[in-house]
């Protein structure tokens, strides 16, 4: 790991089995054959955070990549901003991902930021989507805060028919920041799939959406 003032570089490596499905990975794409292979994960990340009560406040983006071999492997991108209006804090967050990956290597999507408006269990090799969210301290509870967040978030993803699937919709979220800790300790968001007509609830616990 590597820092340079704002700027932060990372390489990392994984050991992982993949299984190679010949029915769901693109014809084109030679066979790498099921097996073990370390993954070679860099990332470099511009992060200029800094915190207002418990909320993260700046500019932060970040571009990563996963190479399994030369016949397979990914990048992905993600950026948020996030001003302060008085007691508001406004939220921009976009993520997009692209790869030529096995079934089982898929970007996973529903349920984490940009796509709560999608059931758990979706996956998918090229996504995008971005989130808009007004969050304000609504209350205290002894050193912790309770923050409440309107938001919408609108994106597409590519499924395994290789269509793509629009999705978006508005949500409100409860969320519990412990005192000084920039992350919720826990939160339930209820989001509305506009294009499914269908709610969404969802529990976090330790993890953030």
């Amino acid at each position: 790991k590597l820092e340079l003032g704002d700027w932060h570089m990372s390489w990392a490596f994984q050991y992982s089995h993949i299984t190679i499905d010949d029915s769901s990975t693109d014809a084109s794409v030679p066979d790498v054959g099921s097996g073990s292979y370390f993954i070679m994960i860099p990332e470099i990340r511009y992060s200029n955070i800094t915190h207002q009560s418990v909320i993260a406040t700046g500019f932060r983006t970040s571009v990563s990549g996963a190479y399994i071999s030369p016949s397979y492997g990914s990048i992905e991108g993600q950026l948020s901003w996030n001003p302060s209006i008085g007691k508001n804090y406004i939220g921009l967050e976009g993520h997009i991902g692209w790869g030529v990956l096995p079934q089982n290597q898929l970007f996973r999507l529903g349920g984490i930021a940009g796509s709560l408006t999608l059931p758990s269990g979706v996956v998918s090799d090229f996504y995008g989507n971005l989130t808009l969210d007004i969050e304000r301290v609504l209350f205290p509870i002894g050193s912790a805060k309770v923050t409440g967040t309107l938001l919408y978030e609108a994106g597409t993803y590519r499924d395994l028919e290789n269509q793509f699937v629009l999705h978006h919709g508005p949500g409100i979220k409860l969320s519990v920041y412990l005192d000084r800790i920039a992350l919720p300790a826990m939160g339930i968001a209820v989001l509305w799939s506009i294009p499914e007509n269908r709610r969404y609830t969802k529990v976090s616990l330790g993890i953030p959406f």
